[in-house]
């Protein structure tokens, strides 16, 4: 607005003084009657709420602003010059609204016929200036004042003495002070609004993200003011727990799915929208010989929506496992899982499937040391595999059968790849267990066998046990026990061979060996000493002592069950040999026959292997005549029946049968023994 100092004085636009030297055109307006400093007063206000007010200069139709009389320092002066905004008829609405004068000195005197035509103004400035009426025109007569002072000085670029006068004036100070404010706090409010929020999602299947990039921007750069997000896909605000937050452009609030939201995963999109208003420029109203008016453009919400992610609320499949303790050949391998999340369970999306799996590593000699990882290069035995829908107990199983005994190890895993790949979203990641974690070792017992072979009988009745042992658990303790047994069943005796017989009815304990070895390899058991007359009567062939063998189940190796009876390897069996006739003429059964006690077995202790032992002995009514042997000339026992046959024929009488003695042996003074063969027990 612009007024009219006295009538006649500056007809035409104010601007056009601004060439005019400061001294001038105080001068010149001193001479037209503006006031001098001697007239100088206070500021006065009007304030007329609806149209119709009438300015000391004849301008028509005041709204609100001050009225000036009063110096510059440069002895230039004003006097009733009002700086304010008018009411105006507004061509669209037929309401009133409140305007700025744009046209500085020009005489603001519309009429009833005055037709107001309306264009706009979009730029940067235009923008600055509309943000300035928003806030502040309307508010107040100072305020109006200095809006239409920045309008002038800022947006219309007025330099005017008139207008600078008022600047520099002690009443138009702080009113010249306010409008610099504006002008400056206009500054990010360019025009050209936009808002473009994005959503950037959480870790992968944890639900959650951030609501980003909520500047508002301008022409020039960006605009801090309140906005509004509302958030879609069933998503809610951390700071809210609902869909919607408040708070300033350049927030950046975070969100999450709440448990148990459908669809999962969610398309989560967000909404920012400015919860003040902003005027993209001017409103600029003419008409022919009255001033241009301004107004802000229709204010309106600067709104942006974001592209949808995906955000989805998974979970991450754990468990703890035991592995049978101990298995067998031919069982199948298998793990039992108690499957949970990392959360405790309570974020297993029902219904959802996860699939587990146990590589069982083996198998190994010895005891493995637990570990985060396998061994480099284990073997693998077999894959356990089975499919949990919910937290709880699953047995991870196979069809592989156990073929080698050993330490077996499973370690239980959940690989997201291993999902269906519908599922595959909502599983957070990989799970494995450790190797050999608590409980996750299964033994496979070795089954030891046993090859047994017994000592000769010594002269004073001892005998001791070997066996060599195969098939162990590597380096463990192995401790056989050997349980020797005496029968005077000869019969039986003598059906001994190299898997062995029937235990004799009459077999009688007599005592038991012991010893201890490492892994497999050789073990001498302690010996057992037989009662003199247990040592002449198995000397003299009345008996047969004969070795079972066998051993315990210890934490690594199965027992060995007890071998069979009178194995040969593990019978001492001194039969009789049958009498041999010499080819001379038997004697008179009258004749003295001489005697010759039979000859104990005397043979070292030292493991060698077992024999039958013969024995040059006069025979009795016990000799088993039966016993077929072969001496080691080759002579054959036949001819012990032919013997007898002819003395049952009465051609030969009844009387001691001599032995014939190999004639090495006799020389020697030896014992004849036959070897034995060895024994192989399980």
């Amino acid at each position: 607005m612009t007024s009219r100092h006295d009538a006649g004085l500056q007809r035409g636009p104010r601007k056009r003084l601004a060439a005019v030297a400061a001294a001038a055109t105080a001068l010149t307006l001193a001479g037209l009657g503006v006031a001098t400093a001697a007239n100088a007063a206070p500021a006065t206000s009007y304030d007329n709420p609806a149209p119709g007010g009438v300015l000391p200069s004849g301008d028509t139709n005041a709204a609100s602003g001050l009225i000036f009389t009063d110096s510059a320092p440069d002895g230039s002066s004003v006097r009733n010059s009002p700086l304010g905004s008018l009411w105006i008829k507004d061509p669209k609405t037929g309401q009133s609204i409140r305007t700025v004068c744009n046209q500085y000195g020009t005489a603001f005197q519309p009429t009833a016929a005055t037709v107001w035509s309306e264009s706009t103004a979009t730029d940067a400035n235009a923008a600055r200036m509309a943000y300035i009426l928003n806030k502040y025109l309307g508010t107040g007569p100072a305020n109006d004042a200095a809006v239409q002072d920045a309008e002038h000085l800022f947006y219309e670029g007025v330099n005017s003495q008139p207008l600078n006068t008022i600047n520099a004036s002690p009443s138009g100070a702080a009113t010249h002070q306010l409008a610099q404010q504006m002008w400056a706090e206009s500054a990010p409010y360019t025009g050209s609004y936009a808002a473009q929020p994005s959503v950037q999602s959480g870790p992968n299947g944890a639900g959650t993200g951030t609501v980003t990039n909520t500047q508002v921007t301008s022409a020039t750069g960006t605009i801090s003011v309140p906005i509004t997000l509302t958030l879609s896909g069933g998503a809610v605000f951390d700071a809210t727990g609902t869909p919607t937050y408040s708070g300033n452009a350049g927030d950046a609030p975070a969100f999450h799915l709440p448990s148990g939201v459908t669809p999962n995963p969610a398309s989560v999109g967000v909404k920012e929208t400015t919860s003040a208003s902003l005027s993209q420029g001017l409103r600029v109203f003419t008409s022919p010989g009255v001033q241009t008016q301004l107004a802000a453009a229709a204010p309106a919400a600067v709104t942006g929506q974001s592209a949808d992610a995906q955000i989805t609320l998974g979970f991450q499949p754990t468990a703890t496992s035991v592995a049978p303790v101990y298995l067998n050949v031919g069982d199948t391998f298998s793990d039992a899982l108690t499957v949970s999340t990392a959360n405790g369970g309570a974020d297993w999306i029902p219904g959802t499937p996860v699939n587990f799996k146990a590589p069982v590593y083996g198998p190994f000699d010895t005891a493995q040391a637990a570990a985060a990882a396998q061994p480099a290069g284990a073997a693998v035995a077999a894959t356990v595999t089975g499919t949990a829908t919910a937290p709880g107990k699953l047995t991870l199983g196979t069809t592989t059968k156990v073929t080698a005994p050993g330490f077996y190890y499973p370690v239980a895993e959940a690989m997201r790849k291993d999902q269906p790949a519908q599922y595959q979203p909502v599983i957070l990641g990989d799970w494995k267990a450790g190797f050999n974690d608590t409980g996750e070792q299964s033994i496979v017992r070795w089954s030891p066998k046993y090859t047994t072979q017994t000592s000769a009988l010594s002269a004073d009745g001892t005998v001791h046990d070997t066996v060599t042992v195969s098939d162990a658990a590597p380096g463990q303790s192995v401790s056989p026990v050997g349980k020797l047994f005496i029968s005077y069943d000869t019969k039986a005796c003598a059906m001994n061979s190299a898997t062995g017989a029937p235990a004799p009815a009459d077999a009688q304990l007599v005592g038991t060996g012991t010893g201890t070895g490492q892994g497999n390899g050789s073990v001498d058991l302690s010996a057992v000493q037989l009662s003199p007359a247990e040592n002449n009567d198995v000397h003299t062939g009345m008996a047969c002592v004969y070795w079972v063998d066998s051993s315990d189940q210890t934490d690594l190796n199965d027992a060995v069950k007890p071998s069979a009876a009178l194995i040969a390897s593990e019978t001492v069996w001194l039969a009789p040999k049958p009498a041999v006739v010499p080819s001379t003429p038997a004697p008179s059964a009258q004749a003295p026959i001489p005697t010759q006690a039979p000859a104990p077995a005397v043979t070292p202790s030292t493991g060698a292997p077992a024999a039958q032992t013969t024995l040059d002995a006069t025979p009795s009514v016990k000799a088993d005549f039966g016993h077929i042997a072969t001496a080691e000339d080759g002579s054959s026992s036949l001819l012990v029946w032919g013997l007898l046959a002819a003395a049952a024929a009465g051609l030969i009488g009844f009387g001691v049968f001599l032995v014939r003695r190999p004639k090495a042996a006799a020389e020697a003074g030896s014992i004849e023994t036959m070897p034995a063969d060895e024994s192989t027990n399980e």
